[in-house]
Protein backbone atom coordinates (compact mmCIF):
# COMPACT_ATOMS: atom_id res chain seq x y z
CA UNK A 1 0.00 0.00 0.00
CA UNK A 2 1.20 3.51 -0.83
CA UNK A 3 2.41 5.47 2.18
CA UNK A 4 0.40 8.65 1.83
CA UNK A 5 2.02 12.03 2.28
CA UNK A 6 -1.26 13.72 1.39
CA UNK A 7 -2.72 16.23 3.81
CA UNK A 8 -5.87 18.32 3.65
CA UNK A 9 -5.86 22.01 2.60
CA UNK A 10 -4.97 24.26 5.53
CA UNK A 11 -7.61 27.02 5.29
CA UNK A 12 -10.70 26.32 7.44
CA UNK A 13 -14.10 26.72 5.78
CA UNK A 14 -16.38 25.51 8.56
CA UNK A 15 -16.13 23.71 11.90
CA UNK A 16 -19.49 22.70 13.32
CA UNK A 17 -21.78 19.93 14.54
CA UNK A 18 -24.80 21.53 12.87
CA UNK A 19 -25.72 19.71 9.64
CA UNK A 20 -27.84 22.64 8.52
CA UNK A 21 -24.81 24.92 8.73
CA UNK A 22 -22.70 22.42 6.76
CA UNK A 23 -25.41 22.29 4.09
CA UNK A 24 -25.71 26.08 3.97
CA UNK A 25 -21.96 26.59 3.57
CA UNK A 26 -21.31 23.76 1.09
CA UNK A 27 -24.35 24.01 -1.21
CA UNK A 28 -23.27 27.16 -3.12
CA UNK A 29 -19.91 25.54 -3.93
CA UNK A 30 -20.85 22.00 -5.01
CA UNK A 31 -23.94 19.85 -5.58
CA UNK A 32 -26.34 20.07 -2.66
CA UNK A 33 -25.72 16.89 -0.60
CA UNK A 34 -28.10 15.25 1.88
CA UNK A 35 -26.52 14.10 5.15
CA UNK A 36 -27.87 11.49 7.55
CA UNK A 37 -26.51 9.54 10.52
CA UNK A 38 -26.10 5.79 10.78
CA UNK A 39 -25.92 3.64 13.90
CA UNK A 40 -24.15 5.04 16.94
CA UNK A 41 -24.01 8.76 17.82
CA UNK A 42 -26.72 10.83 16.16
CA UNK A 43 -24.35 13.75 15.76
CA UNK A 44 -20.85 14.35 14.51
CA UNK A 45 -18.41 17.20 14.20
CA UNK A 46 -17.54 18.41 10.72
CA UNK A 47 -14.27 20.14 9.93
CA UNK A 48 -14.06 21.26 6.32
CA UNK A 49 -11.08 23.01 4.76
CA UNK A 50 -11.04 24.36 1.24
CA UNK A 51 -8.54 25.42 -1.41
CA UNK A 52 -9.99 27.25 -4.41
CA UNK A 53 -8.18 27.00 -7.73
CA UNK A 54 -9.04 28.91 -10.91
CA UNK A 55 -11.09 25.98 -12.28
CA UNK A 56 -11.24 23.41 -9.45
CA UNK A 57 -11.75 23.01 -5.73
CA UNK A 58 -9.93 20.80 -3.23
CA UNK A 59 -11.56 20.12 0.14
CA UNK A 60 -10.40 18.43 3.30
CA UNK A 61 -13.27 16.85 5.24
CA UNK A 62 -13.09 15.31 8.72
CA UNK A 63 -16.03 13.66 10.49
CA UNK A 64 -15.95 12.02 13.92
CA UNK A 65 -18.65 9.37 13.40
CA UNK A 66 -20.40 7.55 10.52
CA UNK A 67 -22.30 9.80 8.11
CA UNK A 68 -24.17 9.01 4.90
CA UNK A 69 -23.88 11.49 2.01
CA UNK A 70 -26.31 11.38 -0.92
CA UNK A 71 -26.32 13.49 -4.10
CA UNK A 72 -29.03 12.73 -6.65
CA UNK A 73 -26.94 13.64 -9.69
CA UNK A 74 -23.35 14.82 -9.85
CA UNK A 75 -22.58 17.71 -12.16
CA UNK A 76 -18.80 17.39 -11.74
CA UNK A 77 -16.06 14.82 -11.54
CA UNK A 78 -15.35 14.06 -7.89
CA UNK A 79 -12.30 12.28 -6.52
CA UNK A 80 -12.40 11.24 -2.85
CA UNK A 81 -9.16 10.07 -1.22
CA UNK A 82 -9.39 8.67 2.33
CA UNK A 83 -6.49 9.59 4.59
CA UNK A 84 -8.08 8.01 7.67
CA UNK A 85 -11.06 5.67 7.92
CA UNK A 86 -13.03 4.12 5.09
CA UNK A 87 -15.50 5.19 2.42
CA UNK A 88 -18.24 2.81 1.25
CA UNK A 89 -20.03 3.73 -1.95
CA UNK A 90 -23.19 2.15 -3.37
CA UNK A 91 -23.80 2.09 -7.11
CA UNK A 92 -26.76 -0.04 -8.13
CA UNK A 93 -25.87 -3.56 -6.99
CA UNK A 94 -22.19 -2.69 -6.57
CA UNK A 95 -20.60 -1.96 -3.20
CA UNK A 96 -17.22 -0.21 -3.33
CA UNK A 97 -14.97 0.01 -0.29
CA UNK A 98 -12.28 2.67 -0.42
CA UNK A 99 -9.55 2.89 2.21
CA UNK A 100 -6.25 4.80 2.50
CA UNK A 101 -4.07 3.93 -0.46
CA UNK A 102 -6.91 4.24 -2.98
CA UNK A 103 -9.27 6.87 -4.38
CA UNK A 104 -12.93 6.85 -5.41
CA UNK A 105 -13.46 8.49 -8.82
CA UNK A 106 -17.05 9.48 -9.66
CA UNK A 107 -18.21 11.02 -12.91
CA UNK A 108 -20.74 13.70 -13.81
CA UNK A 109 -24.21 12.27 -14.30
CA UNK A 110 -23.83 9.59 -11.63
CA UNK A 111 -25.75 9.56 -8.39
CA UNK A 112 -23.67 9.57 -5.22
CA UNK A 113 -24.47 7.42 -2.19
CA UNK A 114 -21.54 6.97 0.14
CA UNK A 115 -20.89 6.36 3.82
CA UNK A 116 -17.99 7.86 5.73
CA UNK A 117 -17.31 5.04 8.22
CA UNK A 118 -16.44 6.11 11.77
CA UNK A 119 -13.79 8.76 12.26
CA UNK A 120 -12.87 9.67 8.70
CA UNK A 121 -10.64 12.23 7.00
CA UNK A 122 -10.64 12.66 3.23
CA UNK A 123 -9.23 14.86 0.50
CA UNK A 124 -11.97 15.67 -1.96
CA UNK A 125 -11.38 17.08 -5.48
CA UNK A 126 -14.22 18.72 -7.43
CA UNK A 127 -13.79 19.54 -11.14
CA UNK A 128 -16.51 20.45 -13.64
CA UNK A 129 -16.21 18.34 -16.83
CA UNK A 130 -15.87 21.38 -19.11
CA UNK A 131 -12.45 22.09 -17.60
CA UNK A 132 -10.89 18.79 -18.67
CA UNK A 133 -12.92 18.00 -21.80
CA UNK A 134 -10.60 20.23 -23.80
CA UNK A 135 -7.99 17.46 -23.45
CA UNK A 136 -10.24 14.64 -24.64
CA UNK A 137 -9.76 15.01 -28.43
CA UNK A 138 -6.02 14.40 -28.04
CA UNK A 139 -6.63 11.44 -25.74
CA UNK A 140 -9.27 9.87 -27.95
CA UNK A 141 -7.25 10.19 -31.17
CA UNK A 142 -10.37 11.27 -33.03
CA UNK A 143 -12.61 8.44 -31.83
CA UNK A 144 -16.38 8.91 -32.03
CA UNK A 145 -17.93 7.17 -29.07
CA UNK A 146 -20.22 7.60 -26.14
CA UNK A 147 -18.65 6.96 -22.74
CA UNK A 148 -20.69 5.00 -20.24
CA UNK A 149 -18.79 5.41 -17.00
CA UNK A 150 -19.17 3.96 -13.54
CA UNK A 151 -17.60 4.83 -10.21
CA UNK A 152 -14.07 3.56 -10.18
CA UNK A 153 -11.62 2.76 -7.38
CA UNK A 154 -8.15 3.94 -8.37
CA UNK A 155 -5.18 2.45 -6.55
CA UNK A 156 -2.69 5.13 -5.53
CA UNK A 157 0.13 2.66 -6.16
CA UNK A 158 -0.76 2.65 -9.87
CA UNK A 159 0.89 5.03 -12.32
CA UNK A 160 -2.20 7.25 -12.55
CA UNK A 161 -2.75 7.08 -8.79
CA UNK A 162 0.80 8.13 -7.93
CA UNK A 163 0.58 11.04 -10.35
CA UNK A 164 -2.77 12.12 -8.89
CA UNK A 165 -1.55 12.10 -5.29
CA UNK A 166 1.69 13.90 -6.18
CA UNK A 167 -0.25 16.64 -7.99
CA UNK A 168 -2.53 17.21 -4.99
CA UNK A 169 0.50 17.30 -2.67
CA UNK A 170 2.19 19.86 -4.92
CA UNK A 171 -0.92 22.07 -5.15
CA UNK A 172 -1.56 22.06 -1.38
CA UNK A 173 2.13 22.70 -0.66
CA UNK A 174 2.08 25.71 -2.98
CA UNK A 175 -1.01 27.08 -1.19
CA UNK A 176 0.68 26.72 2.22
CA UNK A 177 3.80 28.43 0.91
CA UNK A 178 1.71 31.49 0.00
CA UNK A 179 -0.66 31.06 2.94
CA UNK A 180 -3.47 31.23 0.40
CA UNK A 181 -7.06 30.02 0.38
CA UNK A 182 -7.16 30.60 -3.39
CA UNK A 183 -4.45 30.09 -6.00
CA UNK A 184 -4.99 32.44 -8.93
CA UNK A 185 -2.34 30.79 -11.08
CA UNK A 186 -1.53 27.10 -10.72
CA UNK A 187 0.31 25.18 -13.46
CA UNK A 188 -0.31 21.87 -11.71
CA UNK A 189 -4.07 22.35 -12.08
CA UNK A 190 -3.86 21.95 -15.88
CA UNK A 191 -1.91 18.73 -15.41
CA UNK A 192 -4.57 17.57 -12.94
CA UNK A 193 -7.29 18.19 -15.53
CA UNK A 194 -5.32 16.29 -18.18
CA UNK A 195 -4.92 13.39 -15.75
CA UNK A 196 -8.66 13.32 -15.05
CA UNK A 197 -9.27 13.29 -18.80
CA UNK A 198 -6.96 10.29 -19.08
CA UNK A 199 -8.80 8.50 -16.24
CA UNK A 200 -12.07 9.33 -18.02
CA UNK A 201 -10.93 7.79 -21.29
CA UNK A 202 -9.28 4.73 -19.75
CA UNK A 203 -12.44 3.85 -17.83
CA UNK A 204 -14.84 4.35 -20.71
CA UNK A 205 -16.86 1.47 -22.02
CA UNK A 206 -16.77 1.82 -25.78
CA UNK A 207 -20.33 1.91 -27.08
CA UNK A 208 -21.47 1.70 -30.66
CA UNK A 209 -23.47 4.85 -31.21
CA UNK A 210 -24.12 8.23 -29.69
CA UNK A 211 -27.81 9.26 -29.87
CA UNK A 212 -26.75 12.88 -30.20
CA UNK A 213 -24.27 12.26 -32.97
CA UNK A 214 -24.84 12.91 -36.66
CA UNK A 215 -22.50 10.06 -37.53
CA UNK A 216 -24.40 7.21 -39.21
CA UNK A 217 -23.16 3.70 -38.46
CA UNK A 218 -23.21 1.26 -41.41
CA UNK A 219 -25.56 -1.66 -40.87
CA UNK A 220 -22.76 -4.16 -41.40
CA UNK A 221 -20.87 -2.51 -38.53
CA UNK A 222 -23.96 -2.68 -36.29
CA UNK A 223 -24.24 -6.36 -37.16
CA UNK A 224 -20.58 -7.04 -36.45
CA UNK A 225 -20.62 -5.28 -33.07
CA UNK A 226 -23.73 -7.19 -32.02
CA UNK A 227 -22.02 -10.45 -32.98
CA UNK A 228 -18.90 -9.50 -30.99
CA UNK A 229 -20.90 -8.66 -27.87
CA UNK A 230 -22.79 -11.96 -28.06
CA UNK A 231 -19.65 -14.04 -28.55
CA UNK A 232 -16.95 -12.46 -26.40
CA UNK A 233 -16.33 -15.75 -24.60
CA UNK A 234 -15.60 -17.50 -27.90
CA UNK A 235 -12.59 -17.38 -30.19
CA UNK A 236 -13.13 -14.57 -32.72
CA UNK A 237 -10.92 -14.16 -35.77
CA UNK A 238 -10.91 -11.41 -38.35
CA UNK A 239 -12.30 -13.87 -40.90
CA UNK A 240 -15.22 -14.64 -38.54
CA UNK A 241 -16.04 -10.93 -38.36
CA UNK A 242 -15.81 -10.32 -42.11
CA UNK A 243 -18.08 -13.32 -42.69
CA UNK A 244 -20.71 -11.78 -40.41
CA UNK A 245 -20.26 -8.31 -41.94
CA UNK A 246 -20.38 -9.58 -45.55
CA UNK A 247 -17.72 -7.04 -46.52
CA UNK A 248 -14.04 -7.28 -47.36
CA UNK A 249 -11.38 -7.33 -44.65
CA UNK A 250 -10.13 -3.93 -45.79
CA UNK A 251 -13.62 -2.37 -45.63
CA UNK A 252 -14.25 -3.71 -42.13
CA UNK A 253 -10.88 -2.58 -40.83
CA UNK A 254 -11.42 0.90 -42.26
CA UNK A 255 -14.89 1.12 -40.67
CA UNK A 256 -13.55 0.21 -37.22
CA UNK A 257 -10.65 2.63 -37.61
CA UNK A 258 -12.95 5.47 -38.66
CA UNK A 259 -15.55 4.80 -35.96
CA UNK A 260 -13.45 3.69 -32.98
CA UNK A 261 -9.87 4.55 -33.83
CA UNK A 262 -8.78 0.89 -33.62
CA UNK A 263 -8.80 -2.38 -35.55
CA UNK A 264 -11.61 -4.96 -35.14
CA UNK A 265 -9.35 -7.32 -33.18
CA UNK A 266 -8.20 -4.56 -30.86
CA UNK A 267 -11.86 -3.65 -30.31
CA UNK A 268 -12.55 -7.27 -29.31
CA UNK A 269 -9.61 -7.26 -26.91
CA UNK A 270 -10.73 -4.01 -25.30
CA UNK A 271 -14.27 -5.31 -24.89
CA UNK A 272 -12.91 -8.44 -23.20
CA UNK A 273 -10.64 -6.40 -20.92
CA UNK A 274 -13.69 -4.38 -19.87
CA UNK A 275 -15.48 -7.65 -19.03
CA UNK A 276 -12.53 -8.78 -16.92
CA UNK A 277 -12.53 -5.47 -15.09
CA UNK A 278 -16.27 -5.67 -14.47
CA UNK A 279 -15.85 -9.09 -12.84
CA UNK A 280 -12.81 -8.05 -10.77
CA UNK A 281 -14.68 -4.99 -9.45
CA UNK A 282 -17.65 -7.11 -8.40
CA UNK A 283 -15.93 -9.98 -6.60
CA UNK A 284 -13.26 -10.61 -3.96
CA UNK A 285 -9.93 -12.50 -3.85
CA UNK A 286 -11.76 -15.19 -1.84
CA UNK A 287 -14.11 -15.92 -4.74
CA UNK A 288 -11.76 -15.90 -7.73
CA UNK A 289 -8.27 -15.06 -8.90
CA UNK A 290 -7.01 -12.72 -11.59
CA UNK A 291 -5.80 -15.64 -13.73
CA UNK A 292 -9.15 -17.46 -13.51
CA UNK A 293 -11.10 -14.34 -14.46
CA UNK A 294 -8.71 -13.51 -17.29
CA UNK A 295 -8.91 -17.05 -18.67
CA UNK A 296 -12.73 -16.90 -18.74
CA UNK A 297 -12.40 -14.05 -21.23
CA UNK A 298 -9.69 -15.59 -23.37
CA UNK A 299 -6.50 -14.22 -21.76
CA UNK A 300 -4.18 -17.16 -21.11
CA UNK A 301 -0.76 -15.47 -21.12
CA UNK A 302 -0.40 -13.74 -17.75
CA UNK A 303 2.35 -11.35 -18.75
CA UNK A 304 0.66 -10.10 -21.92
CA UNK A 305 -2.68 -9.77 -20.12
CA UNK A 306 -1.17 -7.78 -17.22
CA UNK A 307 0.55 -5.43 -19.69
CA UNK A 308 -2.62 -4.86 -21.71
CA UNK A 309 -4.68 -4.31 -18.55
CA UNK A 310 -2.18 -1.78 -17.20
CA UNK A 311 -2.08 0.12 -20.49
CA UNK A 312 -5.88 0.43 -20.61
CA UNK A 313 -6.77 1.02 -16.95
CA UNK A 314 -3.57 2.37 -15.41
CA UNK A 315 -3.40 -0.21 -12.62
CA UNK A 316 -2.59 -3.87 -12.05
CA UNK A 317 -5.51 -6.33 -12.20
CA UNK A 318 -4.66 -7.54 -8.68
CA UNK A 319 -5.16 -4.00 -7.39
CA UNK A 320 -8.61 -3.93 -9.00
CA UNK A 321 -9.55 -7.27 -7.42
CA UNK A 322 -8.47 -6.11 -3.95
CA UNK A 323 -10.29 -2.78 -4.24
CA UNK A 324 -13.65 -4.14 -3.13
Amino acid sequence: MTKLRLTTPSRRLVSTSDLDEVHRVISPMIESPRFSFLEGPRSTHFEINRLELPRSQIFGVTTKSSVRVVVEKLSAIQVTIPLQGEIRATQGQRQLRVSPGSALVQFAGESQDLVRVGACTTVFIHVHPKFFEQYLPDLQHGQEWQARLESHVLGLDSGLGKTLSNLVIQICREARQWNAERLHDCDAESVLHYLLGLIFVRNAYVELSDPGSDVRTPRYLDRTIAFINENLESELSLSDLTAIAHVSTRTLQRAFKDRFGMSPIKYVKRARLNKVREELLNTTPYETSVSQTAARWGFYHGGNFARDYWELFGEKPGVTLRSR
